[in-house]
Order: C-alpha cells, then structure tokens, then sequence
C-alpha cells in the first residue's frame, strides 16, 4: 500500500486509473482497499472485469452486479467486462480510455 500510495501521491496528471479485478471469483481485499483508495483521492478510473470469456454471458451479469456491490462503485464508474482471448468489450474499453484523455 505504501508503494501505491507513493505513486498516486505524487504530482501525476492521471486521466486514468484501470484497474484489472477477475471477473470469476470475488474481488481480493487488495481490489477493494485498491478502489477504495481511488475513490478516497478522487481519481479518475475504471473497472475492467477480466477473462470473461470464461463464464457464459448470464453468469457475468451476474457477476458484474455481485462486483459493482461489492467494489461500492458510484454509478458514475465505468465498469468493463473484457476477454483477450475473444475480444469482449475491448472496443468499449477503448472508448473509456479516449474519452478519458479528452
């Protein structure tokens, strides 16, 4: 923690953070004391659900609900369900990085 606040602490023009949580099992205490820490600061960031391709399209629904309660993400967070391996949900998060940059 003390290595990741240094880093955020430090004077950064961040447009943002995204931060990787695996979509099949619940978040780690290290996900949530990271999104805890960046709501906290005020950081821009998002959620990027990862190897869904891993689990049918009903049960990451389910997930990404069970998640976004969890992570007590405000509504205003993106949060993205992705595969590499198939390519879900790459293009949407392409589109929160550019809109981000903006």
């Amino acid at each position: 923690s003390e290595l990741i606040e240094g880093y955020f602490n430090q004077d950064r023009n961040l447009a943002l953070v995204v931060s990787l949580v695996d979509i099949r099992h619940p978040a780690s205490s290290l996900d949530e004391n990271m999104i805890e820490f960046l709501q906290e600061a005020e950081l821009p960031f998002a959620v990027v659900l990862t190897k869904a391709d891993k689990l049918s399209r009903q049960q990451q629904m389910k997930q990404k609900a069970a998640l976004k309660k969890q992570l007590k993400l405000h509504a205003d967070v993106p949060l993205v369900v992705c595969s590499s391996e198939k390519g879900t949900g790459i293009d949407e998060l392409r589109t929160v990085i550019k809109n981000a940059a903006r």
